[in-house]
């Protein structure tokens, strides 16, 4: 028993830290509005049967995934609404804008409808998460444990960017912004992000103290709030209690990955 301990728990710790940091990004996450809207946005009123005589209305389904269709096409002489249906109270995206409609909407659980100008031209029209959406830097992005998490912010209308070598980015949705280079040039990455400040980082590759030193010279000016992607596995093991917190001693004998 004991000797397949020793061989499993490195894989299982693995494991149970890659649930953990996917779920506290779901809970981080969960918790911000990626579409708070500006503070401009006009929140939707309900309509009634009467009020929807006469016009063509488009429903546009939206959930945490997202929303979709994203473009509505207008036709000429139809007078149209659109009809946004949230379907929980709960979720990121809570306002919806379109600068080609002149659209901020605030948006409510259930149906959110917004009346299109009757003098604007027909055609098609692009929907965006409205207001400011939140805008994140991954370093890294592609990996086990970040791919996921990268794929889910796309899906929601975070602005996202990359830091990486490009590696892997070949099957990135085609939202995200990749900034390619190696993080360990320290001079070329900051050239990249001159002109660009974010919400919040997240190194999901630094394994050293003087990685987290470089992306502090990096980010300090440039966001509002630095992650630091660990491993859980760093800590004592066997634990002598089930919490781990930044006081539990740093020692895993089991695992060399850990000490390092």
């Amino acid at each position: 028993m004991k000797s397949w301990f020793g061989k499993t728990w490195p894989w299982i710790t693995l494991g149970l830290t890659v649930v953990v940091l996917l779920g506290s990004f779901l809970v981080y996450f969960m918790g911000k509005d990626v579409s708070p809207g500006s503070g401009s946005a006009v929140t939707a009123q309900a309509e009634t049967p009467e009020d929807l005589k006469g016009y063509e209305v488009i429903d546009v389904d939206v959930s945490n995934d997202g929303f979709g269709p994203d473009v509505i096409e207008v036709k000429a002489g139809v007078p149209t609404k659109i009809n946004f249906i949230l379907t929980r109270s709960v979720t990121h995206v809570k306002s919806v804008g379109s600068q080609q409609l002149g659209m901020d909407l605030y948006m409510q659980k259930g149906p959110n409808y917004y009346t299109v100008d009757k003098d604007l031209p027909k055609g098609e029209y692009e929907i965006h998460c409205g207001g400011a959406r939140m805008k994140a830097l991954f370093i890294g992005g592609t990996g086990t444990i970040s791919t996921a998490i990268t794929e889910m912010l796309a899906q929601q209308g975070c602005e996202l960017y990359l830091i990486n070598r490009g590696n892997h980015n070949h099957d990135l949705p085609k939202e995200i912004n990749v900034l390619q280079a190696d993080i360990k040039d320290e001079t070329r990455v900051a050239e990249l992000i001159a002109d660009l400040e974010f919400d919040v980082v997240a190194d999901f590759i630094a394994f050293v103290p003087s990685q987290l030193e470089r992306d502090y010279r990096l980010f300090k000016d440039k966001t509002k709030q630095f992650i630091f992607i660990s491993s859980a596995s760093a800590y004592q093991t066997p634990l002598a209690d089930y919490r781990i917190t930044e006081g539990t001693p740093l020692s895993n004998p089991y695992w060399e990955y850990s000490r390092n």
